[in-house]
């Protein structure tokens, strides 16, 4: 009697849920390889790149974006010191996203070069982020975070982050993973089309507006 009256007990018991646990280890471990990747752009005054010229184009053109973005401008399409003083249309046709970024650092910083760094150094560990999302919602989080870190070091990212002047194309990175997290939730599910639909087309339309 008393092996069954437990037995009912047992059965009666309310099933305890399994609680979310965020992913500060996984998280920490992106944030500390995108750290390592970067660690020596921060011990340099200088902003690294391959191609000079071009650097110094970015800053000019970082700089001037600020100013003009801060005196109400919200698209600065004209920049007036380029060209030596005649000026240039370049955000007319120039994918601007990234430089709405480094202007909100630079206004925080008052360093260009600074500034800079740190939106690559954010384009780096966002987009490992975005790819440990989307690996997470297929396998484990031991198997995400491994994925997610081969997403960080590939070859072509850091010589890109590192060496190459390309400024605007390490944001692209957030992007894609995003894209086909959002684009896989509309094709699988019939629930939240609408969330994911409009998921899909923020990641699609931020990717256009970024040099790539």
């Amino acid at each position: 009697m008393n092996l069954s009256y437990k037995k009912v007990r047992r059965s009666i018991r309310p099933r305890q849920c399994k609680r979310f646990r965020f992913p500060y280890g996984e998280w920490g471990c992106l944030l500390l390889a995108s750290v390592l990747i970067l660690a020596r752009q921060f011990t340099s005054p200088y902003f690294p790149s391959c191609v000079v010229d071009d650097s110094i184009l970015q800053m000019s053109w970082v700089r001037q974006f600020a100013q003009i973005l801060g005196e109400g401008t919200w698209l600065p399409r004209w920049l007036p010191h380029s060209n030596g003083g005649y000026g240039s249309p370049i955000f007319t046709f120039y994918s601007p996203l990234v430089y709405y970024v480094t202007a909100s650092l630079y206004w925080g910083t008052k360093s260009v070069v600074l500034s800079m760094k740190l939106v690559r150094f954010l384009g780096l560990f966002l987009s490992g982020l975005a790819m440990f999302t989307y690996a997470g919602a297929l396998t484990s989080r031991k198997l995400a975070l491994l994925v997610s870190l081969v997403y960080l070091v590939i070859p072509f990212h850091v010589l890109d982050i590192s060496y190459w002047s390309l400024y605007a194309e390490p944001w692209a990175w957030i992007w894609f993973p995003l894209i086909l997290i959002f684009l896989r939730n509309l094709l699988a599910s019939e629930e939240r089309k609408i969330l994911h639909l409009t998921g899909f087309s923020l990641s699609y339309s931020s990717s256009l507006c970024l040099h790539v």
